[in-house]
């Protein structure tokens, strides 16, 4: 339970906290031995240090997550520790080859499980890591995916992000309506949840009304 909330805190701009809280996690299950307990709080640990600005503390992080979940026999796990290692990866180093490389590593077991929702989220990360490179095309393609995967508000925050991606992915100049009306409801549930990923979406909305 402290490490659920230790990680939500660290997606609602509350990371300062959440690392405190998964540090002390941490320690008990290392005093333990509790190595899965362990390998899950590595896995968040490195989300905190990495909103923190830390890419390379994250990516030490989930590099001992990954190693852990696969001597533990949790492939599951390691495909989640994978997952958050390649925006790590590319955080730190902007080489977008070695965070996909990781990512479709991950993605792949995500797909044996039929893991339909950790899927939508290696799409948009995949998304993000185009678009970062400069290739909005493939971005978008990356986005649709994760959209067909999740389809509805069950998922809001890879929703979100998928609505987000697409709209990131025209030029402001020429976006199309529809990409407008997706921004705007990314924005919407980005506010629902509470989470400061939706600075992005603001602003591009407040640049149009500016333009317009």
């Amino acid at each position: 339970m402290r490490t659920s909330l230790a990680y939500l805190q660290s997606l609602t701009g509350q990371e300062a906290e959440a690392l405190h809280g998964l540090t002390a996690v941490l320690q008990t299950h290392r005093k333990v031995g509790n190595k899965m307990g362990e390998a899950t709080t590595l896995n968040y640990l490195g989300v905190a240090q990495r909103r923190l600005g830390d890419a390379a503390a994250a990516m030490t992080s989930q590099q001992l997550s990954v190693e852990l979940y696969r001597a533990c026999g949790s492939p599951l796990g390691e495909a989640n520790a994978l997952l958050e290692l390649g925006r790590s990866q590319h955080q730190l180093t902007g080489d977008t080859t070695q965070a996909l490389a990781t990512t479709e590593q991950a993605l792949r077991v995500f797909r044996e499980l039929d893991d339909r929702v950790s899927q939508a989220e290696a799409h948009n990360n995949i998304g993000d890591f185009h678009l970062a490179s400069g290739d909005p095309d493939a971005a978008r393609d990356s986005y649709d995916q994760a959209l067909a995967l999740i389809g509805d508000a069950t998922v809001p925050m890879e929703l979100a992000r998928a609505l987000e991606g697409i709209a990131c992915t025209y030029p402001p100049a020429t976006r199309p309506p529809e990409a407008t009306r997706q921004l705007r409801q990314a924005l919407s549930l980005y506010q629902r949840l509470g989470a400061p990923d939706g600075t992005r979406a603001s602003a591009l909305l407040r640049g149009e009304s500016q333009t317009a």
